[in-house]
């Protein structure tokens, strides 16, 4: 006995095509370039500009004086 064939109605479909987004002005461009700078320095060890210290910040679990 033959299967018949059938579509997935619970799948997703990509499209083709790309509808064009307007174009981000100067200042949203250089905010994103500055914030995606620091997660890539965060996730490499480097420093951020929110740590100058350098310091990790304490964890509450172990602060048990």
């Amino acid at each position: 006995m033959k299967r018949s064939p059938k579509t997935a109605s619970g799948q997703f479909t990509l499209p083709l095509h790309r509808e064009a987004s307007p174009p981000l002005d100067e200042a949203r461009k250089e905010e994103l370039l500055k914030a995606l700078a620091d997660l890539m320095r965060e996730a490499l060890g480097g420093e951020s500009g929110e740590n100058p210290g350098g310091k990790e910040a304490r964890d509450e679990s172990q602060d048990h004086a």
